[in-house]
């Protein structure tokens, strides 16, 4: 009995704020607790907060041996890992966290910061000024004596608002439900290694990188950003991820929409294309130049479009266009959506959308 009131102490004193009254308080009585879950995660976290990783690392670490499971651990032991600049292991405690609360709003925090940062040292810094903070497991908050007044004044009030028209609660409190086909990569497990070193590859990544690309494609995706999402995901399929990721990475992308002149965003130049053409498998493209050896076949119009030269001064490159459904295809400038292909080194558009660039002379 007198063990849970201390415990209880403890967590009362560390919703408040006072971690080092936890710490004065638990860690005299280590060994009364050695083998006690809540009293590892109580005083780690303590030692979390006041900056001792050390500290921090020895008690959450204890506490996931005892009990593999708890977000508010592996959260904590993720802020240890970052500050040490373990960039691996704090995204293995992310990714374990998401696949059990996707929207973990401190774990989708930590992989943004990753994604983004490019120098680890930064990091260090961050815990230094306090600002890691901003990645610790949230402690909740102690209620006050007067809590409960509150809170019948609170329910009352909660009455009046059950009144207020719906559509002025949902402005309030918007439902925003995940993209429908993001979870092969936001709510499955992953594996702990997210490469392999057998096969053929273009780019060589880290777990680390493969994570944080795994999370840019699901916000882009998130995003209606299906174009960039498109060049993420190829970037993955030709990099050493493992046959796992890469077919999560393909169920994604079935989901992926073909734009139009009204919704079309995330353009890439030709020299960007040309640059990486394999990179750029399956985007869309919206490049404006002239026809030039049009041919009309039974299924399909072809033609080379001169990218680029609609007026006529400045040619950056030809690229072979298959028009598969019926259009007008006259000499002259155009503009144009397609899907990019790359097959024998060469790239390829296949249009979605046509239209004729009508010069100044002839309106």
């Amino acid at each position: 009995m007198r063990g849970s009131k201390t415990l209880s102490r403890a967590d009362r004193l560390l919703r408040s704020r006072k971690y080092s009254q936890v710490i004065s308080l638990l860690e005299s009585q280590v060994f009364l607790y050695r083998d006690n879950f809540t009293f590892y995660r109580l005083l780690g976290t303590a030692c979390l907060y006041v900056g001792d990783f050390g500290g921090a690392y020895s008690y959450l670490q204890r506490a996931h041996q005892i009990k593999r499971d708890d977000v508010r651990v592996e959260l904590g032991l993720a802020a240890v890992h970052l500050r040490r600049r373990e960039i691996r292991e704090a995204l293995a405690m992310w990714l374990a966290v998401l696949d059990r609360e996707p929207r973990n709003a401190v774990a989708r925090r930590g992989l943004a910061l990753v994604r983004r940062t490019e120098d680890t040292a930064e990091f260090v810094t961050m815990a230094e000024s306090g600002q890691l903070a901003r990645f610790f497991p949230p402690v909740g908050f102690a209620l006050p004596a007067w809590a409960p007044i509150a809170v019948g004044a609170a329910a009352i009030a909660a009455l009046g608002i059950a009144f207020l028209p719906a559509v002025i609660r949902n402005v309030v409190r918007p439902d925003e439900p995940l993209r429908d086909g993001v979870q092969p990569i936001s709510a499955t497990a992953l594996p702990d290694e997210l490469t392999q070193d057998a096969g053929e590859f273009r780019y060589e990544l880290g777990d680390e990188e493969v994570a944080a690309l795994l999370s840019r494609v699901g916000e882009l995706f998130n995003g209606f950003r299906d174009n960039l999402a498109r060049r993420e995901a190829n970037r993955i399929l030709q990099s050493n991820a493992s046959p796992l990721v890469k077919e999560r990475i393909r169920l994604v992308a079935r989901y992926f929409r073909e734009p139009t002149f009204v919704d079309f965003r995330d353009n890439f130049s030709y020299v960007e294309v040309a640059s990486e053409p394999w990179l750029y498998e399956g985007v869309y493209v919206r490049w404006s130049g002239q026809t030039s050896n049009i041919r009309v076949g039974e299924e399909a119009i072809t033609f080379t479009l001169l990218v680029g030269y609609e007026t006529a001064r400045v040619l950056e490159g030809t690229v072979p266009v298959t028009v598969p459904f019926a259009a007008e295809v006259e000499p002259g400038a155009v503009e144009l959506i397609g899907r990019l292909s790359y097959r024998d080194g060469q790239i390829g558009l296949t249009a979605t959308g046509i239209r004729r660039i009508v010069a100044r002379a002839d309106r």
